[in-house]
């Protein structure tokens, strides 16, 4: 089961579970949800960008980064932002200019 980001009103992430994939899924019981706090949330940053160079050409790091920097994109510091510009420079799959875009899209 795969999990989407939503807001919760303190300071801190939630992500629900949904099913299915693409623009049509449905969110599974949208009250169960497990909060990040923003802690987590740099660890989690933390560990996509020593992971980024070796999984260059991975699709499925490709489309986590894509849907990470989208909707969390509220709670990239300017840090994590600088932190993901080397390892998404290096991806090699079709997101990549998708990738960039996001990235841009994140700039103060």
């Amino acid at each position: 089961m795969n999990a989407a980001p939503a807001r919760s009103s303190s300071n801190r992430i939630t992500v629900l579970p949904y099913e299915g994939q693409g623009p049509g899924a449905r969110q599974a019981g949208s009250t169960a949800g497990v909060e990040m706090t923003p802690e987590k949330f740099n660890v989690l940053m933390e560990r996509l960008c020593k992971e980024g160079p070796a999984a260059a050409t991975s699709m499925a790091y490709a489309k986590l980064m894509l849907t990470v920097m989208t909707k969390y994109q509220a709670n990239i510091t300017e840090t994590q932002r600088l932190g993901l510009a080397t390892p998404l420079s290096l991806n090699t799959t079709f997101l990549r200019k998708s990738l960039q875009a996001a990235l841009r899209h994140l700039a103060p």
